[in-house]
């Protein structure tokens, strides 16, 4: 199976491969409070799962429940305000 793509080239060229996410590999993204750590996966998530090689994905977060999960993943994808929703 090939690499998968993040939806950011200058990521893609940065991991090793150099063209994306190793299949069967864990990805940790941590940062402080506010800066955007969930956002950045969700951009991840949405772009290995509809992106023009479509993957199975999946994501666990320790600070937010699922169903705002689903909510900001819906409103990233569709352009929706999350806050409308």
């Amino acid at each position: 199976m090939k690499p998968t793509a993040t939806g950011f080239p200058v990521l893609d060229r940065a991991l090793p491969g150099s063209s994306g996410l190793t299949p069967g590999s864990l990805v940790v993204v941590a940062g402080r409070p506010g800066v955007g750590a969930t956002s950045f996966c969700m951009s991840l998530l949405a772009h290995a799962a509809l992106g023009p090689d479509p993957r199975t994905v999946a994501m666990f977060s320790l600070d937010m429940p699922q169903d705002l999960v689903l909510k900001r993943l819906l409103a990233q994808t569709t352009g929706t305000d999350l806050y409308a929703m």
